[in-house]
């Protein structure tokens, strides 16, 4: 893990996530006092057992995945001790995720000979536009907190709980898992990524592992501005096994989306975020006529053996009964494209 205050984490970053053969997944130690955690897994722990405010899903591998989830900037809809607890470690994860895109768009701009990128907002001049750090801390955020428990169709096999996938945005911040179990709170296993030369690397956590950056698909639109200077940023690919739970033991998780502001510019389609994500809500096939695949329009998984992740928890969509919602997006039922569908493939 780096430290937030090490006077290095640029060059940190440089070897971490910016580089054809990076990770592209940083993990940040210091971030976060262990009593912040504490309170805020107590508090997870008790809202689980105590109200009927999350919301479930089913994994196939009999895993139950129950959410809260909320933009981060309202509070989120769930049990009084879980919002008092969780507001200190969202504050801090803001701060160390400003901070490290700050650090990033010094590199990316020595990268750039010195120019510093900027991203054109609809309707606007280019020198209105978004820099690299404004385009992460002024996009979308959401905050996700996961409680994941074994049930009587819970498998011992290595069945994974989620399959291969990228993520959807910029990036992902997350705390590591922590196995819940009376009061004690042990780094959880279970957790993949590929490499670049696409072999499987199960990582390791430690307790002082504060702060996970792991980049998602939208980095492709960075790496656009920046592809003639022989670097690219990568998104990592990872997938999840959810470890054999004895007795009532729990998986507690929490992580934050980073999106793209709605009035960016897409760098292909020159349309905004915000007008993609409406054209693929009302026709998820629209983008055939653009050569540019579903997933990539809006930084989902490309389709490389990579499953799209159902975002659980959002009280601020509302899909109708013919639609599914897959990373903050409606799409409409289709034979190909539906939640049996994607199971099927």
């Amino acid at each position: 893990g780096t430290s937030l205050i090490d006077a290095d984490i640029t060059s940190v970053l440089q070897s971490s996530l910016l580089s054809r053969g990076a990770v592209g997944m940083l993990s940040l130690t210091n971030a976060i006092p262990q009593s912040s955690k504490r309170a805020m897994y107590d508090a997870m722990a008790e809202c689980y057992l105590t109200s009927d405010s999350a919301k479930d899903v089913m994994y196939p591998d009999g895993t139950k995945r129950s959410t809260w989830a909320a933009s981060a900037l309202t509070s989120i809809a769930a049990c009084d001790m879980l919002k008092e607890a969780a507001e200190p470690v969202r504050k801090l994860v803001g701060e160390a995720t400003k901070n490290v895109a700050l650090h990033l768009e010094t590199m990316l701009t020595a990268h750039n000979e010195g120019s510093p990128l900027i991203f054109p907002k609809q309707g606007g001049a280019l020198q209105d536009g978004y820099s690299v750090h404004e385009i992460i801390s002024k996009g979308e955020q959401l905050d996700h907190f996961h409680v994941y428990s074994s049930t009587d169709a819970s498998t011992t096999s290595q069945v994974k709980t989620l399959d291969w996938h990228t993520d959807y945005g910029f990036a992902l911040a997350f705390l590591p898992g922590v196995m819940s179990k009376d009061g004690e709170y042990t780094p959880s296993e279970g957790f993949y990524i590929k490499m670049p030369d696409g072999l499987t690397q199960k990582v390791t956590f430690a307790k002082d592992d504060d702060i996970v950056i792991l980049l998602g698909d939208g980095v492709a639109h960075i790496n656009n501005a920046i592809s003639t200077n022989g670097v690219e940023l990568r998104a990592v690919p990872h997938s999840f096994i959810m470890p054999e739970a004895q007795d009532d033991s729990l998986r507690l998780w929490v992580g934050r989306m980073m999106l793209f502001p709605l009035d960016a510019m897409h760098s292909i389609l020159e349309q905004s975020f915000g007008d993609v994500q409406n054209e693929l809500n009302s026709d998820p096939s629209f983008h055939l006529g653009t050569n540019v695949d579903v997933g990539y329009a809006l930084g989902c998984s490309h389709s490389q053996e990579l499953s799209p992740r159902l975002l659980a928890g959002d009280d601020m969509m509302n899909c109708t009964e013919d639609q599914f919602m897959c990373w903050h997006a409606c799409f409409n039922n289709t034979e190909e494209l539906s939640p049996s569908g994607c199971e099927a493939n």
